[in-house]
């Protein structure tokens, strides 16, 4: 009797044992754990999941993109400048990813001061999505790509096209494009939007 329920039992956990399949996290894990861990601000962690997530699919567009952010966070725009190009290059044009990238890739520009980079890229946004907002941090929104793109066209002195951008936010702001008051006034209203953006 105690030899056939020991039979039954080593049957029972071989059956158990033999029907689990060993899981092996897939690209997409990898870069939801580290988008997840990055939210936390663990950086070191979150650099690690985005770069498994690469060596199992260097082609995945969200992966790069998260990588991107990581070090966007670590204050290298350089390294995931790098990242960005990448995740672009390889994402489907005009899925929220690719308009991810975009904005990433124009706040990055813009920090590294190549404006007319910040103009293709926010203007592209802009066109694909004018409600555009990150989906993994609800405070960046398409405002502040569109103050972006007027702080953009002030430094090039395209005083007509920062205030359009500006009139995007604020319809009733008006100011004289071919005056010094007026362009001082186009300067004062950006510094004004960027406290509340910023």
């Amino acid at each position: 009797m105690i030899i056939r329920i020991i039979s039954l039992i080593l049957l029972s956990l071989i059956a158990l044992t033999g029907c689990r399949k060993k899981l092996i996290p897939n690209t997409d894990d990898f870069t939801e754990y580290g988008w997840t861990v990055l939210e936390n601000g663990n950086l070191e962690d979150a650099y690690n999941q985005f770069q498994d997530a690469l060596t199992e699919d260097e082609t995945n567009p969200d992966a790069n993109n998260g990588l991107a952010w990581v070090f966007i966070n670590m204050n290298e725009p350089d390294s995931a400048l790098i990242y960005f190009n990448l995740g672009i290059f390889y994402a489907t044009p005009n899925t929220a990813v690719h308009q991810e990238l975009l904005a990433g890739r124009s706040f990055t520009n813009h920090v590294l001061g190549n404006y007319s980079s910040v103009i293709l890229d926010g203007e592209a946004l802009y066109l694909a999505n004018a409600n555009w907002g990150f989906s993994r941090d609800k405070t960046l929104t398409i405002e502040d790509i569109v103050l972006l793109l007027a702080m953009s066209q002030f430094v090039s002195n395209n005083f007509s096209q920062s205030l359009y951008w500006i009139q995007i936010i604020d319809p009733i702001f008006t100011a004289s494009i071919t005056t010094a008051n007026g362009i001082a006034s186009i300067a004062t209203k950006i510094e004004s939007l960027q406290l509340i953006y910023d």
